[in-house]
């Protein structure tokens, strides 16, 4: 009997600390994303807040600079439903964006970018990228009673420049 107890005074914190091991390498967050064969990887100072297969959000959780939320869509489609293979294809089907320009990224990664006010009355900075099958977006609201436009700005240059090919 004393051998049993003996054991269970060592099994139960061994399980405990097994378990918290598990938890802190399942919920690791290293801000990087894949889409079909690209990886995207978030600056610093943000957090993922949401995510499923086609969608995930960003937020920035310090407190030195004020960028928008980041949100990443895998399934975007156009005005008709149609799913967009290549940039040219977006900024041929996307009239409405403003400032819409082709941008390539240091990695050679294509995508259409440009602005949107149709949701918010705000500007939302808009990056469509190609990859393979359907290009996916990455959007940022900049709101100017929350969130600073350099500073949104900044962020989305550095996400979109950092995507790379698996």
């Amino acid at each position: 009997m004393l051998v049993f107890r003996t054991i269970r005074r060592f099994v139960y914190p061994l399980l405990l600390l097994l378990l918290a091991l598990v938890y802190a390498v399942v919920s690791h967050n290293d801000g990087s994303r894949t889409v079909n064969d690209l990886v995207i990887t978030v600056p610093k100072g943000f957090n993922q807040t949401a995510s499923n297969t086609n969608y995930a959000k960003w937020e920035y959780k310090e407190k030195d600079k004020k960028p928008g939320i980041l949100i990443l869509d895998a399934q975007i489609k156009g005005e008709r439903g149609q799913q967009f293979s290549t940039a040219d294809e977006v900024l041929q089907d996307c009239d409405w964006m403003t400032d819409a320009e082709l941008y390539v990224n240091p990695q050679g990664i294509r995508m259409a970018r440009g602005f949107s006010m149709q949701f918010s009355g705000y500007p939302e900075r808009r990056y469509y990228v190609e990859s393979a099958g359907a290009v996916f977006l990455l959007r940022m609201i900049e709101d100017s009673r929350y969130y600073d436009s350099a500073d949104c700005e900044e962020a989305m240059k550095q996400t979109v420049d950092g995507i790379r090919r698996k």
